[in-house]
């Protein structure tokens, strides 16, 4: 299961010089998909991360994650500039990295995270998040 995790790192790490070397002006440019800008797809991943930490963190904890906790992440995302997006997207997601690094052994083996009618134990949780991160990194790449 490491391997899925250095996979994340790796992919995290590839994308920190990629977003820190880009201009305010060049967060503002299309993406791809050409209807969201770099900022929004960096910002997807961010706000996606920060949920995903929450309820990586309640299933952990055995927690009922609140219905309501998406839209105040988004809204606070929304409300950033371009730039704090760029640069909390990197943040949230190095933690998101760092909190399924932490999990022990037996934390990983009782792990399950439910989401609609879908159900993952760790391994299919953080494959779930590296084949997004994958996808939206070359979001912004192509972009």
């Amino acid at each position: 299961m490491s391997e899925v995790i250095d996979a994340l790192r790796i992919s995290a790490s590839r994308l920190r010089p990629v977003v820190e070397s880009l201009s305010d002006a060049q967060l503002e440019m299309p993406a791809h998909p050409t209807e969201w800008t770099i900022a929004h797809v960096l910002s997807h991943l961010g706000s996606t991360a920060v949920i995903l930490r929450r309820r990586f963190e309640d299933a952990v904890t055995g927690t009922e994650t609140s219905p309501d906790l998406n839209q105040p992440v988004w809204d606070t995302w929304n409300a950033m500039s371009p730039r704090e997006q760029a640069n909390d997207a990197l943040g949230a997601d190095q933690d998101l990295i760092d909190g399924l690094d932490n999990l022990s052994s037996e934390g990983r083996a009782q792990f399950r995270f439910a989401t609609g009618p879908m159900s993952f134990d760790f391994a299919g949780f953080t494959h779930l998040r590296l084949s997004e991160h994958l996808l939206h990194c070359l979001d912004v790449a192509c972009g």
